[in-house]
């Protein structure tokens, strides 16, 4: 009974958030002019890995936003960067804070998911995004829907290969080649 209620309302809010944050044109003229980075900053090594992918897209003229999900209970403020925790998800798994409000009243060209799985509330947030492109890693076929663009990606190698993976599949679009 609870977990027809969460799913209940889970789905209800999803759809409600997907619906209205659809983007019809980019944000920018620019192709890929601003960008969102999702990813789990739990582990300082990935983030460093994604903070200095970020300065990279940076440094080639993009305007980035990192978002991170920290799993851990406790306020995370030596992050530096918007993120929610585990307190921040309802109890039908939709995370709710200040710092993901500043986010999802933006709009970007392209929101990239670094997430190496897909747990209910990641899809909320890459759903809840007002992005005229969602890219992620290739997990499983009802996964990809929350994607425009499934990037192929096997865990076990890391966030590095993903980005790799991400960078080449976005040149191949930019460059129509």
């Amino acid at each position: 009974m609870t977990q027809g209620l969460k799913t209940y309302f889970y789905k209800k809010k999803l759809n409600e958030i997907s619906r209205r944050n659809f983007l019809d044109k980019k944000a920018s003229n620019n192709a890929f002019q601003n960008v969102l980075l999702f990813f789990d900053g739990t582990d300082s090594a990935e983030r460093k890995v994604i903070q200095k992918y970020a300065a990279e897209l940076e440094r080639s003229g993009k305007l980035v936003k990192l978002f991170a999900y920290v799993n851990t209970k406790e306020p995370y403020s030596e992050l530096g960067i918007n993120h929610y925790i585990n307190k921040d998800i309802n109890w039908y798994q939709m995370p709710s804070n200040q710092d993901l409000q500043v986010i999802q009243n933006k709009d970007y060209d392209v929101m990239i998911s670094l997430l190496s799985e897909l747990k209910l509330h990641h899809i909320f947030v890459i759903e809840s995004m007002k992005a005229a492109m969602k890219v992620g890693p290739h997990m499983n076929e009802s996964q990809d829907l929350v994607f425009d663009l499934s990037v192929d990606h096997k865990p076990i190698l890391g966030i590095p290969e993903l980005i790799k993976n991400i960078k080449t599949n976005i040149q191949l679009l930019s460059n129509g080649k």
